[in-house]
């Protein structure tokens, strides 16, 4: 493998979690599950133990699988929307405003075909919320282009959401809390 080396594969190899080093994951299912696991661990170290950058790290790997299948999703399975988000979700969609998935795919579902392009993304922890849960706070910057037809237009996009553990299910998911998708020009 060329290029610098990285940190999410250097951590796996070196984090405090035990276990085989875990290889580059290449396929969101081998994340989703590298999340979960990895997120059980946390949960188990004390709070005060706790570092900066396993937060970092895990909220990095956490980001990675969402904006892999959020935005496939965005395309390929606009009905399995509602899944990525919790019921009371609080979103604002270019100055509309809607509450939880069922609003969201809908809105969607509406809309002409379209793929989007994320560019760049930033995850950071979040504070832990009283049940000692990390949430997640990740910014997206990208192009979308609406329609199948190849030549048509992108149009930049800036997306902040705020990603919560559900660990009701496993493997452990985030779900979407708040969002707030703009187009940029």
């Amino acid at each position: 493998m060329s290029g610098p080396p990285n940190p999410f594969v250097s951590f796996a190899a070196t984090g405090p979690f035990g276990g085989r080093p875990q290889p580059q994951v290449s396929n969101s299912k081998g994340m989703r599950r590298f999340v979960a696991a990895n997120y059980i661990q946390l949960r188990r170290i004390p709070q005060g133990a706790m570092e900066d950058d396993i937060l970092v790290q895990l909220s990095y790997s956490a980001a990675k699988a969402f904006v892999s299948t959020y935005y496939a999703d965005l395309h390929n399975a606009r009905e399995k929307l509602s899944g990525y988000y919790t019921p009371t979700a609080s979103i604002s969609w270019n100055g509309n405003q809607l509450t939880g998935g069922a609003d969201v795919q809908k809105l969607h579902t509406q809309m002409m075909p379209a793929t989007y392009e994320v560019q760049c993304f930033d995850a950071q922890p979040l504070l832990p919320n009283g049940r000692g849960q990390c949430s997640v706070m990740l910014a997206t910057n990208g192009y979308v282009k609406f329609g199948e037809e190849k030549d048509a237009p992108l149009r930049g996009f800036s997306e902040t959401l705020v990603l919560e553990p559900d660990t009701s299910t496993t493997p452990i998911q985030f779900l979407v809390t708040q969002q707030s998708f703009r187009f940029v020009f």
